[in-house]
């Protein structure tokens, strides 16, 4: 027999495998990487959601301004008379949304939330609902009634 050719043999056999175990690596770690991205992902629109919903809601009087007269005509929900001061109205009127309301005008509605509006330690206004799972929270600080009150939205799976 050739010894050449059982040489050459042996060697494309070799290079196949070192070349099946580098693909293999290069997949698994391109997988590895593409899970992260898409976690990193996700978790970049949460916290942008969260951010955009609270600014909304504790500096803006939403739209229209008086959205608290007709709710099912709200467009964009906010809680405020002005920048960071509470509206009683407002508050009381998103009280009356049901949770699946306030998700569509959020555009939310892949996504569960959690709402605390709280004064002095009592709670003014506070949703049941919890998100399970990879959540943001976000706090903001506002006035109600002349007192410092505190906005927490949760944003979640």
């Amino acid at each position: 027999m050739n010894t050449n050719a059982q040489i050459a043999i042996t060697d494309l056999f070799f290079a196949l495998i070192i070349f099946i175990i580098l693909m293999t690596a290069f997949s698994f770690f391109w997988t590895l990487y593409l899970t992260r991205f898409n976690d990193n992902l996700q978790r970049q629109e949460l916290e942008l959601l969260a951010y955009h919903i609270s600014d909304l809601l504790v500096k803006t009087p939403g739209y229209p301004d008086t959205w608290e007269q007709d709710p099912n005509n709200t467009r964009i929900l906010g809680l405020a008379k002005q920048d960071r001061v509470l509206s009683q109205e407002k508050i009381s009127a998103f009280a009356n949304l049901t949770y699946n309301q306030t998700k569509t005008i959020f555009n939310i509605e892949r996504y569960n939330y959690y709402l605390l509006i709280q004064k002095n330690g009592t709670a003014l206004y506070e949703t049941n609902t919890l998100p399970s799972g990879s959540s943001v929270s976000v706090r903001r600080t506002a006035t109600y009634d002349n007192q410092p009150t505190l906005v927490q939205f949760t944003l979640g799976q």
